[in-house]
């Protein structure tokens, strides 16, 4: 039978997959060549609130419920959490900016996407970082 912390944490991986993955497409999207700025601007807008942004309101919530049903060990105990926090944090940073930039870009207040490619770097670097973090627990 699937204990209740392990629960959250499947439902946390699960959703954080998912989050990511819809948020790289966000920005892939935007800086495609295909189509009108408007256009990707309005399907990446679709990807952001109906598959990146509900995956991520269920990824926060079952990981800071973990966080706090353990926090002892995730902050005494073990210390990965110290150096993985930040990390998720740049990466909701990242969500949220490519979000702001779909939705500007859908409106037709804007044409520019050329952060966009990057922010998905970046989010990729740091969720590779973050489970480097929690698989390989350094400190």
């Amino acid at each position: 039978m699937l204990s209740l912390p392990s629960l959250l944490i499947f439902v946390h991986v699960a959703a954080v997959v998912i989050w990511i993955g819809s948020s790289a497409a966000v920005g892939l999207i935007l800086a495609a060549a295909d189509g009108t700025a408007k256009l990707r601007g309005q399907i990446a807008l679709g990807v952001y609130r109906r598959l990146a942004s509900p995956a991520f309101v269920i990824a926060f919530l079952a990981g800071t419920a973990r966080l706090v049903s353990s926090a002892h060990y995730y902050f005494v105990d073990r210390h990965f959490m110290h150096a993985k926090l930040p990390l998720a944090l740049a990466i909701i940073a990242l969500h949220h900016m490519l979000g702001g930039r779909a939705r500007k870009v859908a409106s037709g207040a804007t044409e520019d996407t050329s952060k966009s490619l990057g922010r998905v770097w970046l989010m990729l670097i740091c969720a590779v970082g973050a489970v480097f973090l929690v698989v390989v627990e350094p400190f």
